[in-house]
């Protein structure tokens, strides 16, 4: 794995994400014959297994040729056709949010579908899904950590420490064989579809961490709070994890060594850490912010009116006495619905 410190990156994180909604295609098909908008010589890598899912379709037959729908599609197709649609348009692009967290094995229902993008590109990308019909394009902002470098449009390089294709063998793979409890996730794509990009899961939950740490005080926070309980939850990090349901593949040790990897294992012992993890999160955004790595945070327009640098400070103060931040879970209106 590449080695990479949190203490050296910009203050300015470089990405932004946008989120695409389609309507359901209820009346069509399941047997459409389009599978997509991508080329025959990128559906695969050579890092990737024979064994694919049980669920996966086992038609050999070669993939159809490349077109344009003529109305986006949703699901599992809407990720391939924007993927692909950006990728051959040479913008960078990754999946993150909740259809992120269903392929790497989080038994949720995603309700969005969004996609990393370079802040350099986001407009090229709303104009290129704007001309492909795509109905409603709405920008998060800064969303990635800068110290993740943006992998470029098309096919990953062989063992990149940052990046995953979804098809990549480590991801679970759901499976009726065995006996095992088996999460209701997205999980493993099948090999023949489109190599979407996203975060290997250990940089997903260290971006995560940093984003709770600028975001501390605001709606948002509890957002990125709910997806990293899930990746808890759901890996076999914490040595109380259900194993049977330990479908994603990251443990404290993938974690890159820092403050983030020790923040995370205060939570093994999490009955006798619970303030321990209050005030050493404080510690962690009093130190990025001073040092200038934090950028800006997140906010609705409400909040930034609303909050001020005292209400931060509230937050932060509570922390620091071992209770948590101000701002409920509940009201957030941000939360992983599982299954």
């Amino acid at each position: 794995m590449a080695d990479y410190c949190y203490g050296e990156m910009s203050a300015r994180a470089c990405v932004q994400v946008f989120d695409v909604e389609v309507h359901s295609t209820s009346g069509e098909s399941d047997d459409d014959p389009g599978t997509g908008i991508y080329e025959e010589d990128v559906l695969c890598t050579s890092s990737e297994s024979e064994d694919d899912s049980d669920f996966d379709d086992r038609d050999e037959s070669p993939p159809c040729p490349p077109f344009t729908p003529e109305s986006p599609r949703d699901g599992e197709d809407l990720v391939d056709d924007v993927a692909s649609l950006l990728d051959g348009k040479g913008i960078g692009n990754v999946l993150g949010g909740e259809a992120a967290l269903s392929i790497m094995g989080v038994p949720l229902i995603p309700h969005f579908t969004a996609f990393i993008i370079p802040d350099e590109q986001i407009d090229q990308a709303a104009q290129v899904l704007r001309d492909a019909q795509y109905p409603r394009l709405q920008g998060f902002g800064p969303m990635l950590v800068s110290g993740l470098i943006m992998p470029l449009a098309g096919p990953l390089p062989p063992e990149d420490p940052f990046y995953m294709a979804t098809s990549d063998a480590r991801l679970y793979r759901p499976s009726l064989w065995g006996g095992r409890v088996m999460p209701n996730c997205r999980g493993r794509r099948n090999k023949k579809s489109y190599p979407v990009k996203i975060l290997h899961p250990a940089r997903y939950m260290e971006n995560l961490v940093y984003l709770m740490v600028r975001d501390i005080g605001y709606l948002v926070c509890n957002g990125w709070q709910a997806e990293l309980k899930c990746m808890l939850s759901f890996s076999p990090l914490l040595p109380s994890a259900n194993l049977a349901l330990a479908a994603i593949d990251v443990e404290l040790e993938d974690v890159q060594d820092g403050p983030i990897r020790d923040w995370l294992g205060l939570h093994q012992i999490w009955d006798n850490n619970e303030a321990a993890i209050c005030v050493r999160f404080a510690a962690l955004h009093r130190h990025w912010k001073k040092s200038g790595l934090l950028g800006e945070p997140l906010m609705t327009p409400r909040e930034a009116k609303g909050v001020s640098p005292r209400d931060i400070e509230k937050c932060l103060r509570n922390m620091e006495e071992g209770k948590p931040p101000s701002v409920a879970l509940e009201e957030s209106g941000w939360t992983c619905q599982l299954m």
